[in-house]
């Protein structure tokens, strides 16, 4: 049985800077009931730019729906 080991990236400390917009939208939007998110939502809320997001995002290996986003309900 062959074990994979797993790469620990540093995350830039910008990305870090913005985690906490990202948790205190999510947060509102499931105390709105909304089920999904896209990118592009988020980064309009946060006057962002949506591939940052995604890069941002990625970094905690979320992973969206097609067409759909993020889950934040189910």
């Amino acid at each position: 049985m062959e074990i994979q080991e797993k790469t620990i990236k540093a995350v830039p400390e910008p990305t870090l800077r913005r985690f906490p917009m990202y948790i205190q939208l999510l947060k509102r939007l499931k105390n709105e009931n909304i089920r999904y998110i896209s990118s592009n939502t988020i980064a309009d809320e946060l006057g962002l730019d949506s591939i940052q997001v995604r890069k941002d995002l990625s970094l905690t290996g979320t992973i969206g729906k097609p067409k759909l986003g993020l889950i934040l309900m189910s």
